[in-house]
């Protein structure tokens, strides 16, 4: 749903816009490559479900990237918010009650895991605005209804 006269970050100016665009889908094509190093050259093909999740991971960190950085609609800034913030919640549980079974301790792999939080933060905070501009003129839960006989359904 495109809503008129909303833009993805607000009224600001073009270049800083731009520059937060960017800095997204660059920060989602990092992320990407993290996940496709790990998965290819670190082992984690091997790890049930894990595998499997890095490369759904990073097929989708490209995806977003692309689309952000050509242009894509208003609601893929927020997509974008989400799938940063899942990513990382999925890093935090791996390193604290395990995810699917797999645990890991710290930074590990090194420095993989540092950059990849780093980025995936940092990214994550220049889409903040979007939501906070976005979201709130979404008209969730106030469609027009058809009005009965008692009042309104």
């Amino acid at each position: 749903m495109i809503i008129p006269g909303v833009t993805l970050l607000g009224n600001l100016p073009k270049p800083v816009r731009l520059f937060a665009r960017y800095y997204v889908a660059v920060g989602l094509a990092i992320t990407g490559y993290l996940h496709v190093d790990l998965f290819l050259n670190h082992g984690y093909r091997y790890i049930p479900n894990i595998g499997t999740a890095f490369q759904w991971q990073a097929a989708a960190s490209f995806a977003m990237a692309l689309l952000i950085a050509f242009g894509a609609p208003q609601p893929w800034g927020l997509f974008a918010a989400g799938f940063l913030a899942s990513d990382l919640g999925g890093f935090v549980l791996s390193r604290t009650v395990g995810l699917f079974g797999f645990t890991e301790t710290g930074f590990n792999p090194a420095p993989q895991a540092l950059i990849t939080v780093l980025v995936e933060g940092s990214a994550l905070l220049m889409t903040l605005p979007a939501a906070f501009i976005w979201l709130p003129k979404l008209p969730l839960g106030r469609r027009n209804r058809p009005a009965t006989a008692e009042g309104r359904l």
